[in-house]
């Protein structure tokens, strides 16, 4: 029953979090991602024991969608020496966007982790089944449609929950400008 609710509370923040992106590129006349972004944990990370830092847990996730279609892929660092058990503070990593708009490339839209956290969820037996990244993505820069908006306050919200059993990730991520 818990592992069932815990599902149920996992898609509700997937869901309020994709309705709150597209509302806000909406707003700010930016662009949306097509649907939900699927894809998988890449790599783990690797743990530094000086610094208590993970550095490189990577994912490559797409969005398709009619006439535009999304690849992206993001690598956050954090913190894994802390006072709350399975709750950690991103400390940096790095992101980019790949747009193809009818079936041709767009643009590459790139740039940085700034903040957020990474949270896991332990079945009864204390084991993590799954893995809740939520970082603010800012562009330092890009190519094609992207081109010259560098510094122009393009950024992004990125909401995933990856099961551990699987490597299959599923989200939202919203950008903005």
């Amino acid at each position: 029953m818990t592992k069932q609710m815990t599902k149920i509370a996992m898609m509700m923040v997937l869901a309020i979090g994709l309705m709150a992106s597209v509302a806000t590129a909406q707003k700010s006349g930016g662009f949306a991602p097509v649907g939900i972004y699927t894809g998988i944990e890449t790599d783990e990370g690797t743990p530094d024991p000086i610094s208590a830092i993970r550095y490189g847990n990577s994912f490559v996730l797409n969005s398709f969608g009619e006439w535009e279609t999304h690849h992206l892929t993001v690598s956050v660092d954090y913190a894994t020496n802390q006072i709350v058990p399975n709750n950690f503070i991103v400390t940096g990593g790095t992101w980019s966007l790949v747009v193809m708009r009818d079936n041709q490339y767009a643009g590459t839209l790139y740039g940085d982790v700034q903040v957020g956290s990474v949270n896991l969820t332990t079945n009864a037996n204390g084991e993590a089944v799954s893995k809740q990244v939520q970082v603010t993505l800012r562009s330092s820069g890009g190519l094609g449609i992207f081109a010259g908006r560098a510094g122009k306050n393009i950024s992004g919200v990125y909401n995933t929950i990856t099961d551990l059993r699987s490597n299959e990730t599923n989200g939202n991520a919203n950008f903005g400008f």
